[in-house]
C-alpha cells in the first residue's frame, strides 16, 4: 500500500472520529505515505476533508510538508475548492464545516509555504484536463486560474507571491483572463472574471503583455472566453491586440505545431475555434478584428472540422 499507516487511510476516507481517537493515541501526524509522499493533512485536504485538515492542524500537524509532486495543503485547498470536472467525480467539499478559506488562513499561520510549486501536475487531475499546464504552479496561481479573489487576498496577505508563472511562463493573469480553457473541464468562481482580472491589474501591478513560452498572451486568454468586458478592459490597460503567438493550435498539447514566419495564433484566433473543444464566437472575431487583430481564419472547433455528411440515398427496397 506504500507505508498508509491507520492514521493515512483515515484521513483519506474522511474518518473524522477515527483521525481524532488516532491523534489522542500517538499516532505520527506528519508520516508521508510511500507512494507520491503526502501528508495525512495534504491526503485529507486532497479527498475533501477540510475538516480533518483542520483538526490535524489543531494537533500540531506540519503545514509545510510537500509531496514528491510538490503538492502541499495550500495548494490543495485551492484544487479542492475548484476541482477540474473530468470523466470521474471529483471529492466535494461542500458538506464540511471549515470553508477553504478559513483553511487557507489556518496554515498560512501555522507556517504553510505560500510559494511553494508544484512539480508535476497530479495524477488525479491530468486525464483529459485544460492545456494550461500548472507544473511550477503556486496556490495564488491556481485561485487566480479559478478567479478566486477572496482566496488571492489571503494568500496575497499571507505573503503569496502574485507574480511567480509556471514553469512554461504562464502567468496568474494570463490564466485569470481564461487562457487554457476547456469548457467541459475548467471550473471557476462564476462571474467573477473582470473582478479577478482588475485585482491582479490595479492591485498587484500585473504585466498585460506579459508571454509566455509559446508566446501567448492575457488577450489571448480573454479572446478564448469570448469575455468582452475583459477585452476591451485590457486593451484600456495597454494590452497588445495584435499579439501572436509563436505556434498554432492554441496551447501546449495534442497537434501543436510552430509557426512558420508571421502565422503564430493571433488574439482574433482565441476566439475562432483554436480547438475542437473551444468554440467559435463569430461576435468577438469581429470585436477584436475592429480593434486591430488579425484573424487567420483558421477555426479548428469540431464544428468547422467535421463537416455535415452530404445525404444518402434512400435504399430500395427489396421486391
Amino acid at each position: 500500500m506504500g507505508v498508509m499507516t491507520a492514521l493515512l487511510l483515515a484521513a483519506r476516507e474522511g474518518h473524522l472520529d477515527a483521525v481524532r481517537a488516532l491523534a489522542d493515541a500517538g499516532a505520527n501526524l506528519d508520516q508521508q505515505n510511500g507512494s507520491d509522499g503526502m501528508s495525512p493533512m495534504t491526503l485529507a485536504i486532497v479527498n475533501g476533508h477540510f475538516d480533518i485538515a483542520r483538526l490535524l492542524l489543531e494537533r500540531g500537524a506540519n503545514p509545510k510538508l510537500l509531496g514528491k509532486n510538490g503538492i502541499g495543503p495550500l495548494y490543495a485547498t485551492v484544487d479542492a475548492q475548484w476541482p477540474e470536472r473530468t470523466w470521474y467525480p471529483p471529492a466535494q467539499v461542500v458538506e464540511e464545516k471549515t470553508t477553504h478559506l478559513e483553511l487557507l488562513q489556518m496554515l498560512l499561520a501555522k507556517g504553510a509555504d505560500p510559494n511553494a510549486r508544484l512539480t508535476i501536475k497530479p495524477w488525479y487531475r491530468t486525464f483529459h484536463g485544460d492545456w494550461a499546464n500548472p507544473t511550477g504552479a503556486t496556490a495564488f496561481w491556481l485561485a487566480a486560474k479559478a478567479n478566486d479573489v477572496d482566496a488571492m487576498r489571503v494568500l496575497v496577505a499571507g505573503g503569496a507571491n502574485p507574480s511567480i508563472a509556471t514553469s512554461g511562463g504562464v502567468t496568474p493573469l494570463q490564466v485569470a483572463t481564461g487562457f487554457g480553457l476547456e469548457p467541459q473541464v475548467t471550473n471557476f468562481k462564476p462571474n467573477a472574471r473582470l473582478a479577478a482580472v482588475k485585482y491582479l491589474v490595479e492591485e498587484l501591478n500585473a504585466d498585460v503583455n506579459a508571454r509566455d513560452a509559446q508566446g501567448y498572451t492575457p488577450l489571448h486568454g480573454a479572446g478564448l472566453t469570448a469575455n468582452h468586458d475583459v477585452i476591451e478592459y485590457l486593451v484600456a490597460m495597454g494590452a497588445d491586440v495584435t499579439a501572436r503567438a509563436k505556434n498554432v493550435f492554441g496551447g501546449e498539447g495534442e497537434a501543436d505545431k510552430d509557426a512558420k514566419g508571421d502565422s503564430g495564433d493571433t488574439v482574433a484566433d482565441m476566439a475562432n475555434g483554436p480547438r475542437a473543444h473551444n468554440m467559435q464566437f463569430p461576435e468577438t472575431v469581429a470585436l477584436l478584428e475592429s480593434l486591430g487583430s488579425k484573424n487567420s481564419d483558421n477555426c479548428r472547433y469540431a464544428t468547422c472540422v467535421v463537416k455535415t455528411l452530404p445525404g444518402k440515398p434512400a435504399t430500395k427496397t427489396k421486391q
